[in-house]
């Protein structure tokens, strides 16, 4: 079964009330190009003796703009069905910031479960359910949102995310 790696060719945010807003790149599909999506202010977790005060969240980077994959099947069709998605994430997190959402979109509407890890580093893949019937044909329907939140220890840091692809298995007759 081949894997092929796809890129997303757009970025836009979703930030609503007291979430850091991003400045976004304008190359969302490359990888360590200096070009990346940063907070705009940092995120922080301040100090206050039993627990942590001030904690914030990111807003929502919603990666969008896949490419189609062109599998010619043995009956000459592309409909070749996609059997797994992994979700690769390049970020630079400071080490102290965490996941509160990675999930996988389809048409813009976040489906199967959430995949963030209190433990992923800055480049980490997560297995995304297949949606039903996703052929290689359907690629293009496909999104990943990221949003980030405070860690568990005081700190005061900024972050980017340079790009997510998605790293599509299908199968040929």
């Amino acid at each position: 079964m081949p894997t092929v790696t796809r890129s997303p060719y757009t970025v836009t945010q979703t930030t609503t009330g007291s979430e850091v807003a991003w400045q976004l790149t304008s190359t969302p599909w490359t990888v360590n190009d200096h070009n990346r999506c940063g907070l705009t202010s940092p995120l922080r977790a301040v100090h206050n003796l039993a627990d942590l005060a001030g904690t914030g969240n990111s807003g929502t980077l919603n990666w969008s703009g896949y490419a189609n994959i062109s599998a010619v099947t043995a009956d000459g069709s592309t409909v070749a069905p996609v059997t797994a998605i992994q979700i690769r994430v390049f970020a630079d997190k400071r080490g102290r910031l965490r996941d509160k959402t990675i999930k996988l979109t389809v048409n813009g509407s976040a489906v199967g479960t959430n995949l963030a890890s209190s433990s992923a580093g800055n480049t980490h893949t997560y297995t995304a359910a297949v949606p039903a019937n996703l052929t290689v044909s359907g690629i293009s329907t496909l999104g990943v949102d990221t949003q980030y939140q405070s860690g568990t220890q005081p700190h005061e840091d900024m972050m980017t995310v340079d790009t997510v692809q998605l790293l599509i298995t299908y199968t040929t007759d």
